[in-house]
């Protein structure tokens, strides 16, 4: 059985297509945070939640916020905060100058079970990107917003309105 922070080695096939590698890679990224967050039986969507809520400091995130930035649908989201609710990690309080929408923020025992883990993903986020070098990580960013940008252009031509009443 592989150890779960040792590199997922692709199959030959996945390899040889550039794609495929390329989205395994992606996969394996997020693998490697579901890994940390194993033994608290959290779930991926939890675990993007609890992330988004940690580093916004200032005022507590409606779940409508969190499903634009997060692209999950508001069900989603309101279903996995629950979950945390009833475990009595988070809370819904008031977000100032909102009577009608409730923020989210931690309870005392969200920020002693939950805090410590995410400040060690943080740490270790903050560490991996200060070992690439700084020409290399924007490298990295432009060729990943270059394959969006094409990506998007090349789904318009295939997915445009006409397409829809066909």
């Amino acid at each position: 059985m592989r150890h779960p922070f040792e590199p997922f080695t692709p199959h030959p096939a996945i390899i040889d297509n550039k794609l495929l590698h390329f989205k395994q890679l992606e996969f394996d990224t997020w693998d490697l945070y579901l890994v940390c967050v194993r033994d608290k039986n959290i779930t991926e969507n939890e675990l993007w939640i609890l992330l988004a809520m940690e580093q916004s400091s200032d005022e507590p995130l409606s779940q409508a916020t969190l499903s634009r930035v997060l692209r999950i649908p508001v069900q989603t989201i309101n279903s996995a905060c629950m979950k945390m609710v009833k475990r009595g990690w988070i809370k819904l309080v008031p977000i100032p100058g909102n009577r009608k929408t409730k923020g989210l923020a931690f309870t005392e025992k969200g920020e002693q079970e939950c805090l410590p883990m995410l400040k060690k993903i943080r740490e270790a986020e903050e560490a991996t990107l200060s070992s690439i070098a700084p020409d290399d990580f924007a490298h990295m960013l432009a060729t990943v917003e270059l394959y969006n940008q094409n990506l998007r252009k090349q789904l318009a031509l295939r997915f445009s309105e006409s397409d829809e009443t066909e």
